[in-house]
Formats: structure tokens, sequence, C-alpha cells
């Protein structure tokens, strides 16, 4: 069975809500938008006047921080290619991150032949050092090796908690971690 991102999304979701966040999805494409405004003189489709990109896939408050997290999925076998982190979802992460808030490259890596699955999470401004590493290292590099995106961000991996059917990612000692990093007005 495979899974797809949204099933990520609503897991991280499930394992937020066990320790009182305050989690939103950031929602696709806002309806506003969606409806068509005018028909194409030469297809006679109906057209779209704006849709926003969206800029990051969901945030959390908790202890009154700001978290944004962009969530991408990956195969352990593999390298991750630079251009799965869209151009502006990486600039919406470095503004939000500007702003006071922590912002965060968040990787599911699965391997369904040897049962794994873990995540690797980055701050957005170590995830660009990163790659310039990587692309600075061997110019024609188009992606970061599996080795060096699991040695470089920090594991989260998944167990039961008490009084819970299922397994959940583990990320409340993580964010007491990152809340030592911050200064709380």
């Amino acid at each position: 069975m495979s899974i797809t991102e949204k099933d990520f999304q609503y897991e991280c979701q499930q394992a937020f809500k066990l320790f009182n966040c305050g989690y939103h999805k950031v929602p696709d494409s806002p309806p506003a938008f969606a409806r068509p405004c005018e028909r194409c003189s030469h297809t006679g489709k109906a057209q779209y006047r704006f849709t926003p990109p969206k800029p990051y896939d969901a945030y959390v408050i908790y202890q009154k921080v700001h978290f944004s997290f962009e969530y991408k999925l990956h195969k352990v076998h593999t390298a991750f290619p630079f251009n799965k982190l869209e151009p502006h979802q990486e600039k919406a992460l470095i503004e939000d991150q500007e702003n006071g808030a922590r912002s965060f490259v968040v990787i599911n890596i699965r391997d369904q032949e040897k049962r794994l699955n873990f995540i690797v999470c980055y701050n957005i401004l170590d995830f660009v050092a990163l790659r310039y590493e990587c692309s600075v290292s061997k110019p024609s590099r188009k992606s970061v090796p599996r080795d060096e995106l699991i040695k470089g961000g920090v594991l989260i991996s998944r167990k039961h908690f008490k009084g819970r059917d299922g397994l959940y990612f583990e990320f409340e000692n993580w964010m007491k971690t990152e809340l030592e990093k911050v200064e709380v007005f």
C-alpha cells in the first residue's frame, strides 16, 4: 500500500493534536478564486482569473510560537531532488522564518520493503545551505544524496502513545527543543 502526501499530512495533524497544538492545513485553492471569470474565445473553456500558489502545507501554533511546515514524501533508496521544493514554497518559508516563525521542510522517508517510516525535519535555512553545499561540491548535482539528507536533519520516529491506538510521529520533544531557540514575547 502506497501512501499519499494527503495521508502523511493527516498523520502529522493527528500527531500534533495529541499535545494540544493549534494545527491548520493551508487550503490548496481558495474558493473565491476558483470561479471561472470568462470563456476563452479560442477554446470555449472557462478561464480562471487568479489562483495564488499555496505558500506551504500547514502551520502549527505551539506555546505561542508559529511553526510553518512543507511536507514532502521520499523513498529511502533514492536521492532527494532539489526541485521537489518549489521556489515559491521556499520563499514563503524563508519569509516566515525572517518574521519570527520557525519554518521547516518535513520529509517523510518510507521504505515499504523494510517497513521503515520516519521523518527528517530541516529548518528551511539549513535545507537551503545543504542544497548549496551539494551544488557547490558537484555543480552538475540536482539532488541531495540520501545519506547526507538523513544525517543532516532531525530524525523523528513513530511510536505508540499511552491510551491511543496506532503509531504517531513523536513531534513534542523536538518542538520543545525548537522552543528553546526562540524568544517568546
